[in-house]
């Protein structure tokens, strides 16, 4: 079976009519970039406290020190001041209380530590350390002296 030459073109033509046009390219897909979740901030903890500092004695009377430190192993007085004298393990601490005269009771106006031989010592370490054994005495409540 032979055609004519133009009812081959009108046979395509019309195929070609039949086929649906290729669809309008659409966006390009994006990826989805999922975001990692926030880190959730960690508490911070609360620093620790400070150690307690020798000059918290100043200005206290001497019944407000025999009630943090105990009764002193030691004491000399020479009116208006007394020196108060505490043993610690590796010091000796020391407390000055003054009559002021105007309230009729003495205060701790100076505190200094020494080593047992006499040379100048850390008084907030000697204070801490007091403290420390008189809490390890759990009510014991008298340093040794």
């Amino acid at each position: 079976m032979k055609f004519p030459e133009g009812g081959i073109l009108c046979l395509m033509l019309g195929l070609a009519g039949c086929v649906a046009p290729a669809a309008p390219p659409g966006p390009a897909a994006t990826p989805v970039v999922v975001a990692a979740p926030a880190a959730v901030p960690q508490p911070v903890p609360p620093p620790p406290p400070a150690p307690p500092s020798a000059d918290e004695l100043l200005g206290l009377s001497g019944e407000a020190v025999v009630l943090k430190l105990g009764v002193p192993a030691f004491r000399h007085a020479e009116p208006p001041a007394e020196v108060w004298r505490y043993r610690g393990a590796d010091c000796l601490f020391y407390v000055f209380l003054v009559d002021e005269g105007d309230i009729g009771e003495s205060r701790v106006s100076h505190v200094d530590a020494r080593s047992a031989t006499g040379e100048a010592s850390d008084r907030g370490a000697c204070y801490s350390a007091l403290l420390k054994r008189l809490e390890n005495q759990s009510g014991a409540g008298v340093l040794s002296r």
